[in-house]
Parts: C-alpha cells; structure tokens; sequence
C-alpha cells in the first residue's frame, strides 16, 4: 500500500535527521510488524500516516518537530486490547530504541512522557520543552474526531472491530459510550488554539451523534451511515 512506503520513507527521515545510530531498517520492521497486527483495525500504519500528515500541518510551530514524529511512531506501538499498559510499554519500547540510537537522554524522556501522556489526553507539563508540544501531539492523536461524518463512521466502525472479539455489544456500547460522555464534559475536547479552532466544534457533534448511535441502536443497525 502507498500508504506505508510513505510511512517508511519518513521513518528513514525521521532517523536520519536525528543523528541516530545503528539500524533503522530493522526498527522499521519492528514497527510494521507491530502495527500490522491482525487484531489491528484502526491502531495501523493508516493511523501514524494520518498522524504524521496532520504534524506536516504545524510542523514549523515548534523549534523540534522531530520529538513529535518519534513520539507518533511508538504511541500505539503496544496495543493488546483491554490492557491498561498499554501507553506505558510502548513508551518503553520508544525509551529503549532512542537510547540503543544513541539519542539524547532528554530527547528519549521527552518523548517517553508524551507517549504516556495519551492514556489520559490530558496535557502535563514536561520540563524544559514549550506546553505547545504536548498540546501538539495529543491533539493529533485525537484529529480523528473532528473530520467529516464519514471518515469518522469509519473510524467508529474500526474501533468496533478491534473489540468485537473481546466484548459484546451491551457492553462495548455501554463502555464507549460513558468514554465519550466524559470526552464532552471537558472544557474543551483539544489543546492547540489552532486545532481547536478547526476541529472542536465537529468533534462535539460527531461525538453526541455515536453517543445516540451506542445508546439506542443494536449491533445490526449501528454504524450502517
């Protein structure tokens, strides 16, 4: 899929551009092979690709924008449904690999703490780097909210997939729904005055609108439009 020779083109980049040392042909195949799993349907390669284009978008509004794409890289490395470590092994796994390339220890913590960071999408303050950072990446991460009705459903539909194996409707819908009734409580679903400008208000519709989907319809009917 094109998708994923872009994917490791900018993974050859990103690597490259950092000064990292050893190999980053089999990183890459580390990563596909994680992001390829077959319980996969959402959390893939698809996912970073969206990610990283939607960090072309503000890559010049931080003076690093590479703590961010390393960052994106590892957020769902690990991802074993209804795990609660799930943020925080990947945020090993990133640890590990930055400090086997030779990378700054700052630079690995940084990106260690942005990866934990999206188990609550609540931003934190990390020493010595700007709050846009955060703000940034955790925004990125929840984009997918804001899009069009359509590429959201998708999105729903993905996520669903992921689950079906391990929970039934009642309680899949139940689950999700109550998640994303204490999305909409919060003063505001993201960070970055920009990304909030863009994506707020879409993402407060479609999230009321699964919200409806998950509270009233059976497994046969949700998510059919």
């Amino acid at each position: 899929m094109e998708h994923i020779q872009i994917c490791k083109q900018r993974w050859f980049q990103t690597w490259k551009h950092l000064d990292a040392r050893g190999s980053p042909s089999a990183i890459w195949q580390r990563i596909a092979e994680q992001y390829s799993e077959p319980h996969r349907h959402y959390h893939t390669l698809g996912h970073i690709h969206q990610c990283l284009n939607q960090l072309e978008t503000v890559w010049n509004k931080v003076p690093n924008p590479y703590i961010l794409s390393w960052s994106l890289w590892f957020h769902d490395y690990v991802y074993d449904i209804g795990s609660d470590w799930n943020e925080q092994r990947s945020a090993i796994e990133s640890m590990r690999v930055a400090t086997a390339a030779k990378l700054s220890g700052e630079f690995a913590t940084t990106t260690c703490l942005l990866i934990v960071a999206t188990k609550r999408h609540q931003v934190v303050e990390i020493p010595h780097i700007p709050r846009t950072y955060m703000e940034i990446f955790l925004d990125i991460d929840l984009s997918i909210l804001g899009k069009p009705w359509k590429q959201y459903l998708e999105y729903c539909k993905n996520i669903r997939e992921e689950y079906k194996n391990h929970f039934s409707w009642e309680i899949f819908s139940a689950g999700r729904a109550d998640i994303l009734e204490n999305f909409l409580k919060r003063e505001a679903l993201f960070h970055y005055p920009p990304f909030r400008d863009l994506y707020e208000r879409r993402a407060r519709e479609n999230l009321a609108r699964e919200i409806n989907i998950l509270r009233t319809m059976n497994q046969e009917d949700a998510y059919a439009s």
